[in-house]
């Protein structure tokens, strides 16, 4: 089993190994024959990962957000605040 990764290659699930998108590797050609046979890989990040991240983006925001105020009120009457919650 494969799923795809960022740099156009994929990862192999068995022992994580990242094979690039090279004609002359043969692990990519062994994933070639493997997609031949009607497999298809898996996403880059799954529905959990990606929630996630979304998640830890929020709050990096949130944090940086909360800097930028003077006053813990202010920070609590924020819309930054807010989408904490």
């Amino acid at each position: 089993m494969y799923k795809k990764s960022a740099d156009g290659g994929v990862i192999r699930s068995s022992d994580g190994a990242n094979i690039p998108a090279v004609m002359e590797n043969s692990d990519w050609q062994k994933y070639q024959t493997w997609l031949t046979e009607g497999n298809k890989p898996d996403p880059e990040f799954t529905a959990a990962e990606l929630k996630v991240n979304a998640k830890a983006e929020k709050e990096a925001e949130a944090r940086a957000a909360f800097r930028s105020r003077k006053d813990k009120e202010e920070w609590l009457a924020s819309p930054e605040y807010a989408a904490l919650k």
